[in-house]
């Protein structure tokens, strides 16, 4: 997307930051719980957080939602976010479908219109 926009510079600056806070020790270990929620769910398996953990997922949740202009849950509407915010957000969710195997690593245009609309028309 960098090479395919006029924001290049900026998408390539906020890329080699994106996750960094996830490795740090507040999001590190819920993020891993996570994960592995979000793959026994969609391998239709059975999944308890141990004690204590889903309390540290919401935090970890929202540390990084503040941190990132591209989560959608703390703009709440795509009029209140950069187009490079957008931008991040769409490259975001591919990654994610591509990790997760869903639809051939293709984006989820459905969840994409919901949240984005018209503004990137």
């Amino acid at each position: 997307m960098a090479a395919l926009t006029e924001y290049g510079d900026e998408l390539i600056e906020r890329a080699q930051i994106h996750d960094d806070s996830k490795f740090g020790p507040e999001e590190r270990t819920p993020y891993i719980w996570l994960t592995e929620y979000h793959r026994c769910r969609r391998a239709g398996e059975r999944f308890d957080y141990p004690d204590g953990i889903e309390e540290q997922v919401q935090c970890a949740f929202t540390t990084t939602s503040t941190s990132n202009g591209s989560i959608t849950q703390v703009s709440r509407r795509s009029n209140d976010m950069s187009d490079v915010d957008l931008i991040e957000m769409v490259c975001d969710w591919t990654a994610m479908a591509q990790s997760f195997g869903e639809q051939g690593g293709a984006l989820d245009c459905a969840r994409a219109d919901k949240a984005v609309g018209n503004r990137l028309a």
